[in-house]
Order: C-alpha cells, then structure tokens, then sequence
C-alpha cells in the first residue's frame, strides 16, 4: 500500500535505465544520478531503473525526488550457459520487460532513456518496440569500445543503436569514435556534455574557493591503468627534482594501488606523495579547494568528469590530449593539454601554473567561469528534455502518417493497399 501510494502522486515523462546510479559508484553512475536530479529540478517526471540492484529494495525515491526501481536484466551471451544460462536470460527477460510495461503504462512514461550501452538492455528494447516507447542512448566512453567487432555483445549494442530513435555521446571525440564504429548512426547522433553533479554544483557557490591551497598536484578518479596513474608517478618524479617541496595526492582507489604505492617507495617520494583512498562525494569537494592543479594524466577519456568539477572551483588542469579531455578544458586558457607519454611537456605544463602566480590567478578565474557555463547541471537536463520532446514530436508525427496510409478511403479500399 506504501509503494501504490508513493507512485500513484507521480507520473513521469522519462524513464532513465542505467547499470549504475548515484553514490561513489563511477562517473556513469554520478553524471546519470545528475542527469535525474536536474530533470526534476526542472519539473520533468523521471523514473529510474537500475539493473541488477541486490539491496533488496525494488521500488523507492531518490535523493532528488526521482523514482528508483531495480531490475534484472542479462544479455543474450548468457545462453552459451547451458539450460541453466538459458532459463535464468528467458526469465529475467520477463520479469524485467513485464516490470517495464506495468511502469510504462501505469506511469504514464512517454521516452525511455538507456545510459551506457550494455547487452543488458537487449530485452527492455524488445518491448519497447511492443510497447511503440521510443528511446534514446548515450554512450559514455568504454562502451563504445568494449565489444569486440563481430562479438555477440557487438551485435547487440549496434541493434541498440539502429533501433534508437536517438543517439548522444558526451562529447565530439566519442562522438567521432561512435560513428566510425557504427556508421549506421549518423544522422540520429548528437553531443550533450556531462553536467557536474548537483550536489558539487551548488557547494561551489561557497565564495571563499580559495583559503588554502595546500595540494600542489591532484589526482582524483579510479586507480586503473586508462586513468595514467603510473604515467603520473613517473612525471611528479621529474618534477620533484625540480621542486623539492611540490605535494601529489591520489584520491581514489583501483587495481593499481599497490603498484603505485611501490612505485612511490622505490622512487623514495613517500613524504611527497598522499593515497587519500576512496572519499564520499560530499569530501571531494574538499580536495578541490585545496588543490592548485588537476592532473588527469589518462590514456583514453570520454569524458572527464573530474576536469569539469575541478575547473568549477577554480582550479586549472593539466590532461592529456585524448578523447573528451580537449572539450572539457581550454587548452592554454583554463589548463593546458599535452600529448600522453609526453613526460617533459607535463612536467613544463606543472611548473608553468606552480611557478607562476599570476598565470595560475589567470587559469584559475577562467577556468570557474567555463565550467559554469559549459557544465551546468541544469543546461544539460535543459538540452536533453529538448531532445526528448523532439523525439516524442517525431514519433507522433510517424504514428499519424501510419494511420492516415492505413486508413480506409471512400471506396472501401485502404491507401496502403491503393499504393
């Protein structure tokens, strides 16, 4: 009776699926939960269905008043599995696209919006055909290249993106990318950058940004070898002979802790270097305003979500010349870009904003006031609304046409069959 209650109040015009949401759970999972908040900032009705939730909860409300549901979805690779593999995909196929429909049309919901390609979403698609729901993807970064040409989960992320009614990347290099590996998407495909998350957003009001800036370089994101952590160690290494008092601190935490850590160690840099661990995102914002520089050394980067956040509070960043990285910061404006493996250009980009008070002033105050106008929040769920409505005006615009041919004329005869 609670959950009746609780929905029956709502009616929503999107329902976002994701693999992840909210928490520390990855940029995908934060830039998703953004994506949520802002609509319904805006006054737009969103649902959200999160795949494979195993906390029990299947229905419940977000932190920004949107609704949460969890689903079960596998893709189809699980049926290599045996009778076993092929019973659990058949039936978590209908519990899941019975979980959909019953929301679709109890909900109202008008456009579905997959976030992250994965073979998961196989399924659902299939009945939102059923359902004649139109849906959108956007694709973040990996997803783009993680299914090997010719794989099963290939085949069912370019299905996904030929039945799209919409594509979005966030930002031209995915973009590029995208529709080189899937020509067939051009013509449906369109930019809308991350939004930084609301809750950093609005701690950045705070006018007093810079009382201590006591961290000389930054690393914020996953311990993984795609972020160029290693790169990093390898480049403070050259810049502490340089300058002997400089500070490096890694938040965050992945499978290359230990070796970084050792790598530390051997390069005798322990009372240089800080491992602040994972921290919730209530403390990153913290780190921002202690921070003088962001390094965001990766090897490939959709998006740089950490960039975004980091430029809002003032804070210039030197990254690496890949993927998304050039439409996330102004290079020589609010940071500077240079080509990964490029140790030398690093190391100079670090001494230039260190070294030099009046540049750092100079980056620093354009970097604020770029992310602010290309980063918010509010633009981004803006933009995507917009696109939803004009997939909604399309859609109705082809059911119209198909029953105008299908209807009967004056003679008895329908047009289709006249044609």
């Amino acid at each position: 009776m609670r959950i009746r209650s609780l929905w029956s109040r709502h009616r929503c015009k999107v329902l976002i699926v994701t693999p992840w949401y909210g928490g520390a759970n990855g940029g995908v999972a934060i830039s998703t939960e953004s994506l949520a908040g802002a609509l319904v900032r805006r006054g737009v009705g969103v649902l959200v269905a999160v795949l494979d939730r195993r906390d029990g909860k299947r229905f419940e409300r977000g932190r920004h008043g949107e609704l949460l549901l969890g689903l079960t979805s596998y893709g189809p690779e699980v049926r290599r599995l045996g009778v076993k593999g092929r019973l659990g995909y058949y039936r978590r196929a209908l519990e899941s696209g019975l979980t959909v429909a019953y929301v679709v049309v109890r909900y109202g919901v008008r456009i579905v919006h997959f976030q992250y390609a994965v073979p998961g979403f196989t399924p659902i698609q299939a009945w939102l055909r059923i359902l004649h729901v139109p849906f959108i993807v956007t694709f973040h970064g990996s997803d783009v290249h993680q299914a090997a040409l010719g794989s099963e989960a290939a085949r069912r992320i370019d299905s996904l993106i030929r039945s799209a009614n919409l594509v979005t990347a966030i930002s031209d290099g995915l973009l590029r990318d995208l529709e080189k590996r899937s020509p067939h998407a051009r013509g449906t495909t369109h930019v809308v950058p991350n939004g930084i998350p609301i809750d950093i957003w609005d701690s950045a009001a705070d006018p007093d940004l810079c009382a201590k800036r006591d961290i000389d370089v930054l690393f914020v994101g996953n311990l993984r070898f795609v972020k160029g952590p290693d790169f990093l160690v390898e480049a403070f290494r050259v810049l502490i002979s340089l300058r002997p008092s400089t500070s490096l601190v890694f938040v965050g935490s992945g499978d290359m802790d230990e070796q970084l850590r050792l790598r530390v160690r051997e390069a005798g840099l322990e009372a240089h270097v800080i491992f602040a661990g994972r921290v919730g995102r209530t403390d990153i914002a913290d780190y921002y305003r202690r921070a003088r520089v962001l390094a965001v050394p990766s090897r490939a980067e959709g998006f740089s979500l950490v960039a975004a956040e980091a430029q809002l509070f003032g804070v210039p960043v030197v990254a690496t010349a890949v993927g998304g990285l050039p439409q996330t910061v102004c290079d020589g404006q609010t940071g500077t870009l240079v080509p990964f493996g490029d140790t030398a250009a690093f190391v100079a980009a670090f001494c230039g904003l260190l070294d030099d008070e009046g540049q750092w002033v100079r980056a620093s105050n354009r970097a604020r006031t770029w992310a602010r106008e290309h980063f918010s929040p509010d633009v981004m769920a803006a933009r995507f609304d917009d696109l939803y409505d004009r997939v909604l005006q399309t859609a109705q615009r082809s059911v119209e046409a198909d029953v105008k041919v299908s209807a009967p004329d004056s003679t008895g005869s329908t047009n289709m069959l006249d044609s």
